[in-house]
């Protein structure tokens, strides 16, 4: 890793704003799997019975939300068996290279089969999966749900980005960069697109970028791909918080882990930003 030459205000920005590394000194992590959103596939029976041409297929419908939470991913199925009903199964999951590996146990009661246990493969395209009780054995797959209408939860939280905004906080490894009457930078946003304000070191660096958000996490994840200046093309993944007239991004410095609270200590390698809304 290097830093360019410049004032201070152009290395905090590039603590919050690059979040990548060269890898000096550092292990290259793994991104994490995109495996969060609304899945909707089938489930049925591994070994179905034979049945006439007229019979109705032995797979039903399922639909399937996943999230991360606490650092750790939760999926929860909705489905069929031949009469609607919702179950939840908390199927923890870890990261494995690409994919999300996840397992769970649940106790559907006895006249939808007892004691299930299930165990599941995500990666940005398909889930698919197993689950066993003492009475049924079978399959799932799932696709990521393509959504008809627009976000509207995402949506309204993108309005609310909309503006300038002024750094009031900068924590890398613990230590405050905009302490001491150090001046910072401004964001504006307009749509998904947002533009840096600050000394002609940052805008070189970092003049434009877009952003994606995720809604469906706790905490929100923050997506930002650099579109102007010589980190053109960067991509930076972060978590955040929206409150009335206070912005918090938290991202890794070093890799593309994802941080999972908004924490900056010693030698984490994590940076913590505050923005304020101006008037």
């Amino acid at each position: 890793m290097f830093f360019r030459k410049g004032t201070m205000s152009a290395l905090a920005l590039w603590t919050v704003c690059s979040f990548h590394s060269d890898g000096q000194g550092q292990p290259k992590e793994k991104a994490m799997p995109k495996v969060t959103g609304q899945w909707t596939g089938t489930w049925g029976p591994l070994l179905p019975k034979p049945a006439s041409p007229n019979a109705k297929s032995s797979e039903a419908l399922m639909d399937c939300a996943v999230v991360y939470k606490d650092g750790t991913w939760q999926a929860t199925f909705e489905g069929e068996c031949g009469r609607p009903y919702k179950y939840t199964v908390k199927m923890e999951g870890r990261q494995a290279g690409d994919v999300v590996l996840f397992k769970g146990t649940t106790d559907l009661g006895e006249k939808d089969g007892g004691v299930f246990d299930w165990i599941g493969r995500a990666g940005p395209q398909e889930f698919i999966g197993f689950y066993t009780s003492a009475k049924y054995t079978g399959t799932f797959r799932l696709t990521p749900k393509k959504e008809d209408l627009p976000n509207k939860v995402g949506q309204k939280e993108l309005d609310a980005f909309q503006g300038k905004w002024v750094t009031a906080s900068l924590i890398y490894n613990g230590k405050d960069f905009l302490a001491n009457g150090k001046r910072g930078f401004h964001f504006v946003f307009n749509g998904a697109e947002a533009s840096i304000e600050g000394d002609e070191a940052v805008k070189k660096e970092y003049a434009k970028f877009k952003v994606k958000l995720d809604t469906a996490t706790t905490p929100k994840c923050l997506d930002i791909t650099v579109t102007g200046g010589i980190q053109l093309n960067a991509t930076i993944e972060g978590i955040y918080e929206l409150k009335d007239d206070e912005l918090k991004i938290c991202a890794k410095v070093f890799g593309n882990e994802r941080p999972t609270e908004f924490a900056s200590g010693d030698g984490s390698s994590i940076a913590l930003l505050i923005l304020k809304r101006e008037p």
